[in-house]
């Protein structure tokens, strides 16, 4: 009757730290003493995964550690550049499109019928402050880079 294979926790510990070195599956069978990759996958599964994921730990830890240190700048610069987000460079600029924006605005105040004597007395308000005309305005005001047509009163 064959043997069942039962990993030892030296093993494991073992199959760990050779994947998180990079070693290949077959590399790590042979120095385990497994006789194939499938019984060190199917035992040691945990630990094959296990592994590279705690060794990038422990890597990203020191590189943290030394790049906040202030005692290693390529350090501080190599974390900035990847995990910071910056760039020697700077940021690349948009795109300028050269043609002439021109946007219109049209803005339409909506104002309930009124009776002839709510007329008069809004006309005899507006010649007592000075706004005689009471035809709507349109005018077309220039405004930065891109051409704006504006249908609002100006700003006094």
């Amino acid at each position: 009757m064959p043997r069942k294979f039962e990993p030892s926790p030296e093993q494991r510990s073992k199959v760990r730290a050779l994947a998180g070195y990079g070693l290949k599956h077959e590399q790590i069978a042979a120095l385990v003493g497994v006789r194939s990759t499938a019984t060190l996958r199917k035992h040691f599964r945990q630990e094959l995964v296990r592994g590279p994921v705690e060794a990038q730990v422990n890597v990203r830890r020191t590189l943290f550690k030394l790049a906040t240190s202030g005692r290693n700048p390529n350090a501080t610069m190599y974390w900035l550049k990847r995990w910071g987000k910056w760039s020697e460079r700077g940021k690349t600029p948009e795109p300028i499109d050269s043609r002439p924006i021109e946007d219109t605005f049209i803005v339409t105040v909506y104002q309930p019928p009124r009776t002839p004597e709510h007329e008069q007395l809004l006309r005899e308000a507006l010649l007592q402050v000075g706004g005689g005309n009471s035809e709507p305005e349109e005018w077309e005001e220039y405004r930065g880079e891109g051409h704006v047509t504006d249908r609002s009163p100006p700003s006094a």
